[in-house]
């Protein structure tokens, strides 16, 4: 048996001409998604995650700036998963209290 190592590529690899942030975290439910990128892709798809992998939001944004609400979510534990064009993924934790 021959084993081929795998190299990974981390996420700030993927994303290092990108600036995520989203805040507050933890949140009520109510937050804010910021991009902020130095090159021209400036389209990106959003989709939120709970713990169990349960999609509960997909779009598609082209704005910097972006308003999210989950308040009509349980508390708990979700990911924000952002990809680009190129299918780069970023993949952020966010605490509904």
């Amino acid at each position: 048996i021959t084993i081929t190592p795998v190299t990974c590529t981390g996420v700030s690899e993927l994303f290092k001409n990108f600036d995520i942030k989203i805040f507050p975290n933890p949140n009520t439910g109510k937050f804010v998604l910021q991009l902020d990128w130095t090159n021209a892709i400036t389209n990106f798809n959003i989709k939120i995650v709970d713990v169990i992998g349960k999609e509960i939001y997909n779009q598609p944004i082209s704005k910097s700036i972006t308003e999210l609400d989950l308040s009509n979510q349980s508390k708990g534990i979700y990911f924000v998963k952002i990809f680009n064009l190129n299918g780069q993924l970023s993949v952020q934790k966010i605490i509904v209290q």
